[in-house]
């Protein structure tokens, strides 16, 4: 989040700086704001209730059952393949394309 203020504050001009705060915020605030106002329209029983509850596995070693849920295995594993892009440099590599697409050129000539 620092990272994102600096380069906020050391654009080309205030309005670079806070057009860049103003996308932050909105990433941040939009996914939450668009659930919360389709949260009470979803039924009970509907096929993302059900999608978003997960499932619980159970794996027996010897003697021990161990309980696990689908949202952990599927979150670890996103942690996983994370730090794997970090231990190998790829991230950077998957940033430096991000930041030379055409997208976030036009996002740099519109401001």
């Amino acid at each position: 989040m620092q990272s994102d203020f600096l380069l906020a504050t050391q654009g080309t001009g205030m309005l670079q700086g806070a057009f860049l705060s103003f996308v932050y915020a909105l990433g941040l605030g939009l996914p939450l704001i668009l659930v919360s106002t389709f949260f009470s329209k979803l039924g009970n029983g509907s096929r993302f209730w059900k999608f978003i509850r997960g499932r619980g596995i159970e794996i027996k070693l010897g003697n021990e059952t161990i309980m696990l849920h689908s949202t952990g295995i599927i979150s670890g594993l996103l942690l996983i393949a994370i730090g794997l892009l970090l231990a190998t440099g790829a991230l950077s590599e998957i940033t430096q394309l991000a930041l030379n697409s055409d997208l976030s050129l036009w996002v740099v000539e519109m401001v």
